[in-house]
């Protein structure tokens, strides 16, 4: 445990909370809340369960939900955004009384926020995995994953987590005495996000932020309680910028990177967790917006390629399209100094 605490952040202790056995009435309540929560249970039959069955422990559901949210030990963080999604006030932002995008206002005549982008905490969330048995269990899929060089299976095979597997982990340019997934305990994450209507006959979208972990094996990583959302952007319409949308999600996986102290309950005992993102993706509105590309209807739409695109002959649309043999398309057959054929073989081909 000392060479452990030599290896730690100076603010190590202050990032724990004290790991407690739950009482019967506390589960109860945790119980009762995830009843609902997970039927879908309107309030008014909620309401009606102390009546049906008298020897419960069932109490209503606001005092169930109050007990519920300090059991949870995390709250979610309120960030003012605005109206239209365009960015989150935060960092650079954070002082700013107008949209730099659509220029709206940041708050109403009375001084509060127009809209705000919650924020769910992922540190208390991954450190809850390792606080329960079946989970802690099931994340040890990555660290007995066997790397096969010749069949990619998984992420794992990868080279780019092969490359961090071996690479001492660098924070502030000051190389770490660990590695990346050193760790058996090391979770490795993804993210991902995508806009969705969420109403019928409606066009205005939200987008959820959501974290994949790949400790757990293929067939469960995937499943509905093993993904983390820390957020949903609310819309009406996609984010201008979606770099300040995490921003507050940076800052918890800076603190990650760095060990953030955690207990164990399959070992019954304190360790240094660490979490490490090693893969974002969606599809192609996605991507380009993440990495700030012009996306499928821009000039150069491939993030993996050379490829070039093309606008219509004859039309004012200020959208591109991407022919493969495109030699007789006017600004190209004329012009010797560009591609006329983009063959399979060749080396500039779209590879997507």
């Amino acid at each position: 445990m000392g060479i452990l605490t030599c290896l730690l952040p100076h603010n190590f202790d202050n990032n724990v909370s004290t790991v407690e056995e739950l009482t019967d009435e506390e589960l109860a309540y945790l119980r009762h809340y995830a009843l609902k929560v997970e039927t879908q249970m309107t309030n008014d039959t909620f309401s009606k369960l102390p009546f049906t069955f008298p020897e419960s422990t069932i109490t209503s559901w606001k005092i169930t939900k109050v007990r519920a949210e300090f059991l949870a030990t995390f709250r979610p963080v309120a960030y003012n955004c605005c109206i239209s999604s365009c960015c989150c006030f935060v960092g650079p932002n954070s002082d700013l009384t107008h949209c730099p995008y659509c220029h709206e206002p940041r708050f109403n005549s009375k001084g509060w926020a127009r809209q705000r982008f919650t924020y769910t905490p992922l540190i208390p969330q991954l450190k809850a995995f390792y606080q329960n048995k079946e989970f802690g269990h099931s994340m040890l899929y990555r660290s007995k994953y066997q790397h096969n060089s010749t069949n990619l299976q998984d992420v794992m095979d990868s080279a780019n987590y092969q490359r961090l597997h071996g690479t001492h982990v660098t924070i502030n340019g000051q190389p770490r005495p660990y590695k990346y997934f050193e760790d058996h305990r090391d979770i490795a994450l993804s993210l991902s996000t995508d806009g969705f209507c969420p109403f019928r006959k409606c066009k205005k979208t939200c987008w959820p932020i959501l974290i994949y972990n790949y400790n757990f094996s293929p067939e469960i990583r995937f499943w509905i309680h093993h993904i983390l959302c820390v957020g949903i952007v609310p819309g009406p319409y996609k984010p201008k910028d979606f770099d300040l949308f995490l921003w507050p999600l940076v800052k918890e996986l800076s603190k990650l990177e760095a060990g953030i102290k955690a207990f164990d309950i399959s070992s019954d005992e304190i360790f240094a967790l660490r979490a490490f993102l090693i893969l974002v993706f969606g599809d192609i509105p996605v991507v380009s917006m993440v990495m700030r590309m012009k996306g499928h209807n821009g000039l150069v739409p491939c993030r993996m390629c050379k490829i070039t695109a093309l606008r219509t002959p004859n039309s004012h649309s200020p959208g591109h399209y991407i022919p493969l043999h495109r030699a007789r398309h006017p600004t190209v057959k004329n012009n010797n100094t560009v591609t006329h054929v983009y063959a399979s073989q060749s080396p500039f081909a779209h590879p997507c």
